[in-house]
């Protein structure tokens, strides 16, 4: 069919415009490209290339622009096969909202292939071009016998692909998405009709319209972007982890959390701790594209999500972060470096489904999780493992098999034991012996650790009771309190009942207390403490310097005692300036007229250093282990000297330590 009309430009003209503007918003307002973003990036440049190289064959035909054969051929099957696309770049960007395409490799992708292939096969090959378009000898254009039967069929295969595709998956996505999916085919189709004349070039017009209305609805920008950071957000990671389970892709997960970001976010304000995210977030943009992908989950928490990597090049990706983070960041000329930990993990291997995802994310504890090395974790093995310690405690709870060890603190000034931490310790009949760092941890999630405490209370109060340690010099027993316990009204009359049951006087027992305890609800820890006050108990603060509590939490709350967490002490062995800052903690400490003891003392030089500090109490494995009762009465005994045997009455007289009060943790 020869066609000699002279063709209206205007709407081809309005449609580069149209989609120029489109491209330009695209590029600037998303940092982060995912391969659903570049599929439709792609529609979007195939749509203004469609419509220039219509405007090109328009002026052909027209008589505008006097060419060549040759070149009017390429210019028009260059429009044939830009317009002609379309079909297949919409069917693969329904397919990325779906999550179908992107690990799979074999017999679909050649599927989705086949018509897109053919459709370059016959415009590159002269002889089947013949069926689809040529020019006659007087340069006119004709419709080949092929033209309607092969361009329609190719709309048809691509429409039925996607009526398959939206009835197998539609459980992936959301009503909404559902209906503008359905929406948005059905225009793109209705669309390739729409030349009511024709002299008209409307279809490219229309299809652009269509894709404007679509990006409004289907890539909303306030859904999945953070505003803060300008990555992914919360909602953007949980709708890609619901297409990654349902489609069995294999992805490595890495998680990135600034371990002290809000004291930094408290200390910089809003504004720099913003740029400083940013910061963060824009170096991490780097590996997003076809195969990554960066989210801002939730505060302080970055999460990458790698496509078709090994194993072993997620570790690579994820040391890479490390490495980057264990950096100073700037922003307007402040630097900061955040302690932070790098784990990961594999959908659908290690983590099965978006709760196990998200909880994978969001735990932050640093006994599992280091600041110095990738932690590569297998959610659904430590899923199980934590299962079996969590039925081991509750046998051990049932048939009263939790020990409870003691590890002696040497008094500085006196040069003998005075007092002891009590650690409570589980050894399973089928499991062997289980580490307190990890069953404690199992223990608070599964609500166990309230009846783990009194049991250990108990079993200290018996200890005293039976074993009358004040004879050898033994003054008090530092208790933990787990953050549950000290969360329960009825604490304060679990531990006076225990206490008069076994007549210890409060002078014998110091409670200790973390500092994420104390900061976790301050009021009603400080009710706690006022309570358990008035009984003339003591405490202590565990752990210093680790958590979020600041100096105030010292002046404020009744804490006799400060506890120096032994990192700082291991961390002053490596690094003079780590030293400094150990040095000003005690001296803060001594400055607000507490009694400082320091924890992991291992070497001579070690207990030199402290002593010639004026460190009050020293504790660690240069002094002992934590040791069953009866071999810490013979410790005790023959470190203090069995002649030192002190009667109960003068020991409450000269009982003035002001017994550290920490709270009972049960740790280890």
């Amino acid at each position: 069919m020869t066609t000699n009309v002279t063709y209206n430009l205007y709407y081809d003209i309005s449609a580069v415009l149209l989609n120029s503007v489109f491209i330009i918003l695209l590029f600037f307002r998303k940092k982060v490209k995912g391969r659903r973003d570049w599929v439709f990036m792609s529609l979007i440049i195939f749509m203004l290339l469609s419509a220039v190289m219509e405007i090109g064959t328009s002026m052909i035909r027209n008589g505008d622009w006097v060419v060549s054969n040759g070149t009017r051929t390429v210019v028009t099957a260059l429009a044939h096969y830009f317009h002609n696309s379309i079909e297949f770049l919409v069917f693969l960007y329904v397919l990325q909202i779906f999550g179908v395409l992107r690990h799979r490799k074999g017999l679909l992708l050649i599927i989705v292939w086949i018509p897109q292939m053919l459709l370059s096969v016959f415009l590159i090959v002269p002889s089947l071009r013949q069926g689809i378009f040529y020019y006659d000898t007087n340069g006119a254009y004709v419709h080949g016998y092929l033209y309607f039967y092969f361009y329609y069929s190719i709309i048809g295969i691509y429409a039925a692909f996607g009526i398959i595709a939206l009835y197998l998956y539609r459980n992936r996505i959301s009503k909404k998405q559902f209906a503008l999916i359905n929406l948005f085919a059905i225009c793109m189709i209705l669309s390739i009709y729409a030349e009511v004349e024709p002299h008209m070039r409307i279809t490219i017009l229309l299809q652009s319209l269509c894709l404007l209305v679509c990006y409004v609805g289907l890539e909303n920008d306030s859904e999945v972007i953070d505003n803060e950071t300008g990555l992914l957000s919360r909602y953007a990671l949980w709708s890609e982890a619901a297409l990654l389970y349902e489609s069995r892709f294999n992805t490595y997960v890495v998680s990135i959390h600034l371990r002290n970001f809000p004291y930094y976010s408290r200390m910089l304000g809003s504004r720099l701790t913003t740029e400083l995210l940013r910061t963060m977030g824009n170096w991490l943009a780097h590996f997003s594209g076809g195969k990554a992908s960066v989210y801002y989950p939730s505060r302080g928490t970055y999460t990458l999500l790698l496509y078709e990597y090994e194993k072993e090049a997620a570790l690579e990706v994820a040391e890479r972060v490390r490495s980057r983070f264990a950096s100073p960041w700037i922003a307007r000329g402040t630097s900061v470096t955040f302690q932070t930990s790098v784990k990961v993990t594999g959908i659908p291997n290690q983590i099965k489904n978006e709760d196990q995802l998200f909880a994978f994310i969001e735990n932050h504890d640093p006994a599992r999780f280091s600041t110095g090395e990738v932690s590569f974790i297998d959610e659904v093995r430590t899923d199980q493992r934590n299962g079996q310690i969590e039925a081991a405690v509750q046998k051990a709870l049932d048939e009263n098999r939790l020990e409870v060890y003691f590890q002696p603190i040497h008094d500085v000034a006196s040069g003998r034991i005075r007092s002891c931490e009590a650690l409570v310790r589980l050894k399973d009949p089928d499991m062997g012996y289980i580490s307190p760092e990890e069953f404690i941890r199992v223990a608070e999630h599964a609500g166990q650790i309230g009846q783990i405490g009194e049991v250990v209370f108990e079993n200290v109060c018996r200890f005293l009771h039976d074993n009358k340690p004040e004879r050898y010099g033994l003054e008090f027993v530092e208790v933990n309190l787990s953050t549950l316990q000290c969360m329960d009204n009825s604490l304060t009359e679990q531990i006076q009942n225990l206490m008069k049951k076994y007549e210890i006087r409060p002078g014998q027992i110091n409670l200790e207390i973390t500092e994420s305890a104390v900061v976790y609800n301050a009021s009603v820890m400080k009710q706690v403490m006022d309570n358990l006050r008035q009984l003339g108990l003591s405490f202590s603060l565990d752990d210093f310097g680790t958590g979020n509590a600041n100096y105030s939490y010292i002046m404020n709350y009744p804490f006799d005692l400060i506890k120096v967490d032994k990192s700082f002490l291991w961390a002053a062995n490596e690094k003079g300036d780590n030293r400094v800052i150990l040095d000003n903690m005690l001296q803060l400490i001594q400055g607000l007229n507490r009694k400082a003891v320091v924890e992991g003392v291992e070497t001579e030089a070690q207990r030199d250093y402290l002593t010639r500090r004026g460190v009050d109490y020293l504790q660690g494995f240069y002094y002992s282990k934590p040791i069953p009762g009866a071999q810490f009465i013979e410790f005790l005994a023959h470190t203090n000297g069995a002649s030192e045997m002190i009667e109960m009455k003068d020991t409450v007289a000269v009982n003035t330590v002001t017994e550290e009060s920490d709270i009972v943790a049960v740790n280890a």
